[in-house]
């Protein structure tokens, strides 16, 4: 059979000899014949010290190319024995930021991911053509536009077998500038603004505006309103209002900057990293300000005193009403051999996402990272193939197969377990037809026997902890350990942590809640903001609450077994922060452990990172001197009331008023006939 050698297609003389040419010699001279044109037989590889010599497939003559067989034909497109969306892409776009904007939107992160694997596609088809070409000595003038052309057809096929499209460039010019830019610098290539800059130039109040803001709003003596402030800041761009620094005297230039909408200048104002500040400066009440932006303590009342999976959905042989089975779907381990995952109903309607849910409830219960590879049936799955089962999300691998019973190992557990465990509880219904003459109906034993459903699914799960508590099949290489311990003991030491930022947006409960003063209310709990597995601190705080802060969120979170919150993110149209349980420890002193203390200090860090930012923001906004020189209205009737004179400034030079002590002096040299009655420290001892 041809095979790949190099990078390029060949067959060995030995399949050429004697089917095609009669002998070796004659192939010889057929190559020796062709060895300078651009047509015929070419040689790939001459036989020598023990390798033998190889023919380049596609210079065979047509009839014999069909009589081998070309092994690419069961290719339709060119591109689809290259393109493949990597585990290592995907992850890439899942954890990048953009400086100050964070991580990229679902739609961004999934168009980058398509593009990513067309690049690497059209660069090794390229790569192969041009080899393949000079091989056979052929121009290879026209091979830019047939590329292109393959590019665009692609569309047709990622459209009918991914569900997806590819954005590059429809040009040879623009492609080629991406394939260059990707070889070059990878993934990071194909993001638009990789570096924030565009939108950082996009937004809507710039630094300058942002300080006059502020200062309008917080650095005068009264406190006006977001439309005064938005009416001064008019002014200020018109000319008629003059904004000073007090400590330089130096005059804030309108030149450059936009004028600004209510709705902006109030969005602004009330934005949290803009309020922490402001708030500061004006709110003469502190109690209030430390409810609204300190995160506070919660302390307890003085008392004395935790490689691979298959999966399938099956039905057990027993009738919980006529007709009428319960829906199981499960999860094997295949090196163990143990059921880790279970759930039941009386249909497949919900059950598979209540199945993945229920993995990553056993998974954390046990302390222990989701599987890195999951093999699944297509027919509930494959919807769910570009969200949290895309290679990288939930599971590092996912393969999906279609009406293949055979390609998931799990169907050959479900034999033993039907016919060593199930046959044996009272209602177990046999196949009429079964090939085992053991495994049919029992003479006189055809009627349905109906028992109640909470009885099937209990006799069920008793089935899955006998198996589970068995021998492992393979004692040679597991000497008296049952499936359970294997699974336990024999973890793999490079799983990969539990992506839930990936997949809790697709499979958890959202809730809607908001963060206030650091603080996220769900379930009845108080959470903290963090990331990378704890909680947030310094800059990583400062950042997030930026973000989240005053704002309305989407919570995703999935309850654990015991009913309470294993994990909450965070999530708008991308991926923003992790949710910690707010740490409590005891109030009293004395009754205090060390974990207690931890906990203190965990607290104490989190409320002071925002306190000390607060300070921070506080002392940054200016003091300012506001000159109106808005031109008065002079009336053509003047209201007066009678014995009311108008004020006018006096014109006379300012008079220097003798001091305090001068004054004394005189009063008492006038009242006591030149006598002073004020005596020194010394005089009174």
């Amino acid at each position: 059979m041809p095979h790949e050698w190099n990078e390029l297609l060949v067959v060995t003389i030995d399949e050429l000899i004697p089917e095609y040419w009669s002998s070796y010699p004659v192939l010889k001279n057929e190559l020796h014949r062709y060895k300078d044109k651009k047509y015929g037989i070419k040689r790939a590889r001459r036989g020598c010290r023990g390798h033998q010599a190889l023919i380049l497939f596609d210079s065979l003559p047509e009839d014999v190319r069909k009589a081998i067989g070309d092994p690419r034909k069961r290719f339709d497109h060119p591109l689809e024995r290259y393109y493949e969306e990597t585990e290592a892409n995907y992850r890439f776009y899942e954890k990048f930021k953009r400086p100050g904007f964070g991580n990229l939107g679902q739609e961004e992160k999934e168009r980058y991911r398509v593009n990513a694997a067309m690049c690497e596609a059209l660069i090794q088809l390229n790569n192969w053509r041009r080899k393949e070409y000079k091989t056979l000595k052929k121009s290879t003038r026209g091979l830019n536009q047939i590329l292109l052309s393959d590019a665009m057809s692609f569309q047709e096929v990622l459209r009918e077998k991914h569900h997806t499209m590819h954005t590059l460039p429809s040009t040879w010019r623009g492609l080629n500038e991406k394939m260059r830019a990707y070889e070059k610098d990878g993934p990071v290539a194909l993001i638009k603004d990789a570096k924030g800059t565009s939108l950082s130039n996009a937004r809507k109040v710039d630094d300058i505006s942002s300080v006059i803001l502020e200062a309008l709003f917080a650095g005068v003596e009264h406190k006006p309103d977001a439309t005064e402030v938005r009416r001064q800041f008019d002014s200020f761009l018109a000319g008629y209002l003059e904004v000073i620094d007090p400590e330089t005297g130096a005059l804030f230039e309108p030149k450059g900057l936009k004028a600004l909408s209510d709705s902006t200048v109030r969005s602004f104002l009330r934005s949290w990293n803009s309020s922490i500040g402001t708030s500061a400066k004006r709110t003469g009440d502190r109690q209030k300000l430390i409810q609204r932006f300190d995160p506070y303590h919660s302390l307890e009342r003085p008392a004395f005193a935790g490689s691979l999976i298959s999966i399938d959905d099956r039905q057990p042989p027993f009738y919980y009403a006529k007709g009428k089975r319960a829906w199981f779907y499960l999860g094997i381990d295949l090196a163990s051999e143990a059921f880790t995952t279970w759930v039941s109903g009386k249909s497949k309607e919900g059950l598979i996402l209540e199945f993945y849910r229920q993995m990553v409830r056993n998974y954390a219960q046990w302390g222990m990272q989701i599987p890195h590879g999951l093999e699944c049936e297509s027919s509930l799955n494959s919807s769910y193939r570009k969200s949290f089962l895309a290679n990288g999300a939930m599971f590092g691998d996912v393969r999906i197969e279609a009406n293949k019973a055979r390609a998931k190992r799990i169907e050959a557990y479900f034999r033993p377990l039907r016919y060593g465990l199930e046959k044996k509880r009272h209602g177990w219904v046999a196949r009429p037809t079964a090939v085992a003459e053991a495994n049919q109906t029992q003479y006189g034993q055809g009627k349905e026997v109906i028992l109640p459903y909470e009885e099937i699914v209990e006799g069920c799960l008793r089935d899955l902890i006998t198996w589970n508590n068995t021998l492992h099949s393979d004692q040679e290489m597991y000497p008296g350990k049952t499936r359970w311990e294997v699974f336990v003991e024999n973890q793999h030491p490079d799983l990969a942590p539990t992506s839930y930022g990936s997949f809790l947006p697709h499979l958890g409960y959202c809730t809607k809640t908001s963060c206030h003063a650091g603080i996220v209310k769900l379930q009845y709990g108080e959470w903290l903001l963090g990331d990378a597995g704890k909680i947030a601190t310094g800059d990583n705080l400062i950042e997030l609450m930026q973000r989240v802060e005053g704002k309305e969120l989407n919570v995703y979170w999935l309850n654990g077994n015991d009913g309470k919150v294993l994990k909450a993110i965070v999530y708008t149209d991308r991926y923003l922060c992790e949710l910690f349980p707010k740490p409590v420890y005891q109030r009293a002193v004395i009754e205090q452990t060390d974990k207690d203390k931890e906990k203190q200090s965990l607290m104490s860090a989190y409320a002071m990172t925002i306190a000390g930012y607060q300070k921070r923001r506080k002392h940054e906004i200016q003091d300012v001197v506001v000159i109106d020189n808005t031109p008065k209205h002079q009336p053509r009737i003047e209201f007066t009331i009678d014995g009311v004179s108008k004020y006018q400034a006096s014109e006379e030079d300012a008079q220097v008023l003798p001091g305090l002590k001068d004054e004394m002096t005189e009063f008492e040299n006038k009242e006591n006939g030149g006598s002073s009655y004020l005596r020194s420290l010394k005089d009174d001892f």
